[in-house]
């Protein structure tokens, strides 16, 4: 059945631990629609006390791995009421607002209770956090004692704080390799990871395949991500954190290199489209 709906604002994406999440709200025109509307949503199941129990079988449009959880239905206008249906409840002229929420299958991240029969995509997240110095050169740093210029055979170093982000998938059945080639050596356009922008480096990945006894076969994927973390005094119209492009200038903040083209030397790309395929 075809209904009066519109997306009012962009899905939010999220990542963690548990796997993708994403959440979709969608204004649905007239409230009388609401019933056939969530029906449709989800597939019949059997009843348990009395009431149906439905299992959903939505997915996200184009994303097969995300799953329909939940469904949330208010309002359009919560302080507008204007008629009650016919079991005597309010409803709003306005529609309703529904949200709903997609995500990945949630499991026991325990690799010692996971079920070999079970053949449904899942993510595991390490975290490793390190102490790297970098070394710079000279034109920017002097003698605390005299103020004097340090001399070109001596390379300060810096602490820099780096967070290894490994993300496993397990049991993939078809990895898009040509998609993830892609963002390989890009650092993050935009919040990744919950690092800020060109924070985080996509390293690479690595792919291990296994062929299972029933003739299938599924790979388990291992992203890398880096995220670099420096603390020091940025250049005004450079940004608002030291990322993967800044680098130490003679009067001592740092700031963006770009090439005389205006290229980044690292360039830049919306790392949470990785994994956004099908």
């Amino acid at each position: 059945m075809s209904y009066s709906t519109e997306e009012i604002v962009a899905p939010s994406f999220s990542i963690d631990q548990g796997g993708i999440t994403v959440v979709r709200k969608i204004r649905l025109h007239n409230w009388s629609d609401v019933d056939g509307y969530i029906t449709d949503l989800f597939a019949g199941g059997a009843a348990t006390g009395g009431e149906p129990f439905r299992s959903s079988i939505a997915t996200y449009p184009g994303r097969d791995a995300l799953l329909l959880r939940g469904v949330r239905i208010e309002p359009f206008e919560p302080d507008r009421v204007d008629t009650d249906d016919s079991y005597g409840v309010a409803t709003c002229d306005s529609g309703a607002l529904i949200t709903l929420n997609y995500s990945t299958v949630s499991f026991n991240m325990n690799p010692d209770e996971q079920d070999p029969s079970d053949p449904t995509t899942w993510l595991s997240w390490d975290t490793d956090v390190q102490q790297q110095i970098l070394t710079h050169g000279q034109s920017g740093m002097k003698w605390e004692s005299d103020d004097t210029q340090v001399p070109n055979d001596i390379l300060p170093g810096f602490p820099v704080t780096i967070v290894n982000h490994t993300l496993t998938w397990h049991r993939v059945p078809d990895p898009p390799l040509d998609h993830w080639y892609d963002y390989v050596g890009k650092c993050n356009s935009s919040s990744f990871l919950d690092h800020d922008t060109e924070q985080v480096l996509f390293s690479g990945f690595t792919k291990s395949t296994q062929s299972n006894t029933d003739g299938t076969r599924s790979s388990e994927v291992r992203m890398t991500f880096q995220a670099r973390i420096v603390h020091g005094t940025l250049e005004t119209g450079a940004g608002s954190v030291i990322g993967w492009n800044h680098f130490l200038r003679p009067n001592g903040k740092w700031d963006r290199i770009v090439t005389k083209n205006d290229d980044k030397p690292i360039k830049t790309a919306d790392l949470s489209e990785i994994f956004e395929y099908t």
